[in-house]
């Protein structure tokens, strides 16, 4: 893949809706490897991703009625979060 520029910061709205689960999951790894060997941010908005394309997202802002629940690390301290919040 190719860019016209070289952007420190991709936003990307919804990149896999329409997609089937393998397409999206193949488009997401690719965007992946483009912000890892770029150097990009990239910032997305994804609707009910499947587990293997979360987590390629290494930071997450969670959304609920268009209030934030949760922004930080996308690894066990978001679990740990969530499970502090849900008893």
């Amino acid at each position: 893949m190719s860019m016209v520029t070289e952007p420190s910061v991709l936003f990307l709205d919804e990149p896999t809706s329409g997609l089937d689960s393998f397409t999206s999951n193949e488009t997401m790894a690719l965007v992946h490897s483009l912000a890892l060997s770029e150097g990009i941010t990239i910032c997305a908005t994804i609707h009910s991703p499947s587990p293997y394309t979360f987590s390629l997202f290494e930071s997450v802002l969670m959304l609920l009625r268009g209030e934030v629940v949760y922004f930080g690390p996308n690894d066990d301290r978001m679990l740990d979060y969530f499970k502090v919040r849900s008893v």
